[in-house]
């Protein structure tokens, strides 16, 4: 599980890869805390949107499987999703 930021997703691939190496083949990713389709307009958060579809565009290319869990700001929903 990673987050769509650039140190989380480089560590999730170099163990992605260190699994392949040793003959595992991951099941698929999942991106945790996604601002993606929030409608966001606050400006901090839509920036970072953006940068986290960089991201999110990177794992498409490297992961046979993915899939994204909405951000929310309500712990107890979280454990629900």
């Amino acid at each position: 599980m990673a987050t769509a930021e650039g140190t989380p997703v480089a560590e999730a691939q170099d163990l992605q890869n260190d699994l392949r190496r040793a003959g595992i083949e991951p099941f698929g990713w999942v991106i945790n805390a996604t601002l993606s389709g929030s409608g966001t307009r606050d400006p901090v958060l839509h920036s970072r949107t953006t940068l986290a579809q960089a991201q999110l565009t990177h794992v498409a290319q490297v992961a046979e499987r993915v899939w994204t869990l909405p951000w929310t700001a309500d712990i107890a929903t979280a454990d629900k999703v």
